[in-house]
């Protein structure tokens, strides 16, 4: 019924997307807080997704290291090269350099995350 009377379209444009998007918008001010200034980073636009793409510059180790660190450290991410399939990246940098990082979790979970993820980067990049 929500379908037929197009109400879940409402639901979605005026309840869910504005939740998300301020999610995000929070989530992305907790990376600027803990990720360290000395580490390259970029994080491509969320665009409705509930999660950031995050590529870092020269990781001095593969995302899968990264995410093993990570998860060593009680924080799981999605390491990039996942998302690469069908592409040859054995010469390409990015696709070695990407993570996936859900901000769905309550907002104080993400900000641990996120601390734990700039304390794991600093470590890599050897970087105070």
């Amino acid at each position: 019924p929500m379908i037929e009377s197009g109400e879940i379209e409402t639901l979605a444009r005026e309840v869910v997307r504005p939740y998300y998007e301020t999610r995000s918008e929070r989530a992305y001010k907790q990376a600027l807080e803990h990720l360290p200034d000395e580490v390259p980073w970029r994080v491509h636009v969320s665009e409705g997704a509930f999660f950031f793409w995050f590529w870092f510059d020269d990781l001095p180790i593969s995302c899968r290291e990264l995410y093993q660190k990570l998860k060593e450290a009680s924080l799981i991410v999605v390491p990039g090269e996942y998302f690469f399939f069908g592409l040859d990246t054995d010469d390409w940098d990015h696709a070695k350099q990407c993570i996936r990082v859900s901000f769905t979790q309550p907002e104080a979970v993400v900000e641990a995350g996120f601390e734990i993820l700039g304390a794991v980067l600093r470590e890599v990049y050897g970087v105070e």
